[in-house]
This record gives C-alpha cells, structure tokens and sequence, in this order.
C-alpha cells in the first residue's frame, strides 16, 4: 500500500496523529516499523512518515489499527486538537436549522443502533478464535523443548503473543516471530486466518540453575473487531515442571515409551525447521530408560548408575 493510498480519500474519515507519540509508544514496546506497518497494512515508509509528521492526517480506520499494533487505546495517539471536518458533510451540518440538525442527529443514531445489532446477531459477523498452547510436562535445566501453538477459528486477522518463563531464551520458531523482545521473553507473531488453523512451533531453552517449578507461560490473542481489538487468553497448557526428565518422557517415569517416542516424532516432523535431535531422543527410547548426567549436562542411555 502507498502512501498516497494512506491520506487521500473522504476527510471525514481522518485523524490527526501526535507522531512523537507514536514513535515514543512504538519504541517502548520494543516494536520495529516493520512489525506494525504490518498489522496496519502498510509500508515502513508510511510509519517512518507518521512518526516525523511528515503527513499528520490519518485515516481512521489506519488509526485504529495503528493503536492495536501499539496495544494503547487510539486517544493516545491523537493530537490535541479537533478531528479534520468533512467540508461537504460535517462542516455544512453545523450550518443547519437546529431542527434539521435534530433529525439528521435521531438519523444516525438509528443507523448506528441498526447497524449494532447487525454485528451482533448478522452470522459469521464477529471473528471467533481460540488458541491452545501444548506444552511438554518437564523439561531440565538448560535443555531445549519445542512448544506449539494452535490458532483455529473464523476467518480473521490477530496477534499472537507469547511470554516466555523469566530467564528462558527462545532458540528458533516456524514460522518467526514479527517481534521478539528478549529482555521480557515476550513474542508476537501477526496471524491471518483462512480456511485452516494457523500452527505455530518453537523452540525455547529453559534457563540454567536449580530445578524451579511450576513455569509458567502467558499466552494471550488479540483479535481485530469493530469496535475495537478483543482479546482473550491462550487455552491449554501453561506450565511446566523443571527437573531432571527428558521432555519426551510424558509421564516422567523415567524411560522414554512407545506411545512418547511416537508423539515426539510427530511434533519434529511437524516443524522440520528446529533443531531438535531425533537421533538422540531414539537412542533414549531404544534404551529402556535414560539417566540425567549432571557433568555432561545431558540425558544419557540406561539406568541411572
């Protein structure tokens, strides 16, 4: 999308934006332009101008996308000041008869009830997901597990964000996330939905020290809808227990059955992308049972000694 695309259009559908504001929220957040030129839907270039003020207006429904990428509501983005008039429309308004101004008033309060229930009963109206988090039950210190993410719904656009246990560092994602701070662990990944859930995987190393336990993980999704962005919290699992079991073994008795070694093989044939070593799990499971071997640092075949 250009950015003649961005301001030309009716007036009486544009905002004025404080640029410093935006530029001061985005960098908070630790967001790139990138990312949110991409929830906006449009180009680095665009966000570059908006930030300096290069071109202040903004239409409204860019507004409120640009506000959703910032996660703050769209007033805080807004100069103090009027929104521009619509010269054919709103400014002609005010010179009205007060009783014309009355009925077209009563109009569109009509129109705006009308077009509420609408959206509230009008079927596949309203984006409806759900996300759900599956997760290993332990996981040891300083080892890497994959985590995989599932976003199944109504056709809809939405943002993906992931926190990750204090300490621990994410290793790879399939596909990569749109922002990654590494200070908070949190990630973002933008979403479109079709006709087919949206799978997310990745790949995070579990902070090095003493066995703490439970982990938790905070997921949450952040759906675009009038009138605003909702959101709702990641389902499933969000938590772990760190201690000195393989992440294949489910059940943590110890040895890696046939019913786990199958599950495992699924989750890295469906995300060939991280670098998780079969190889080594297989030896585990051909074994009958593993041990954590605290000088290697790493699971090793058979009994414990």
């Amino acid at each position: 999308m250009s950015e003649q695309d961005d301001f030309t259009g009716r007036s009486d559908a544009t905002l004025m934006i404080d640029g410093a504001a935006v530029r001061r929220l985005r960098e908070q957040r630790n967001l790139t332009q990138l990312y949110v030129a991409k929830v906006v839907g449009v180009t680095t270039d665009t966000i570059s101008r908006w930030e300096n003020n290069r071109y202040p207006s903004i239409r409204r429904q860019n507004a409120e996308r640009l506000a959703e990428a910032l996660e703050v509501a769209v007033e805080q983005i807004l100069q103090d000041g009027p929104v521009a008039p619509d010269v054919d429309g709103a400014a002609s308004a005010s010179r009205l008869p007060f009783w014309r101004r009355r009925s077209l008033l009563l109009g569109l309060l009509l129109t705006a009830g009308l077009v509420g229930l609408l959206w509230a009963f009008w079927p596949g109206t309203a984006a409806t997901l759900r996300a759900q988090r599956l997760l290993p039950s332990y996981a040891a210190p300083a080892t890497r597990i994959p985590v995989q993410l599932v976003i199944e719904g109504s056709a809809a656009r939405a943002v993906v964000r992931e926190t990750l246990p204090p300490g621990w560092q994410l290793i790879a994602a399939d596909p990569a996330p749109d922002s990654v701070d590494a200070a908070s662990g949190l990630l973002r990944w933008m979403v479109r939905l079709e006709n087919a859930p949206v799978v997310l995987h990745y790949l995070v190393q579990v902070a090095a020290g003493p066995a703490r336990s439970p982990q938790p993980f905070v997921g949450e999704l952040v759906m675009q809808g009038a009138p605003k962005a909702r959101r709702q919290l990641v389902l499933g699992a969000d938590q772990l227990v760190v201690s000195s079991l393989h992440w294949a073994d489910l059940n943590g008795d110890g040895h890696i059955n046939d019913d786990e070694m199958l599950a495992a093989s699924e989750i890295i044939e469906q995300a060939p992308a991280l670098p998780l070593d079969f190889a080594a799990i297989e030896a585990l499971w051909s074994a009958g049972a593993y041990h954590w071997d605290a000088q290697q640092a790493a699971f090793v075949p058979g009994p414990t000694p």
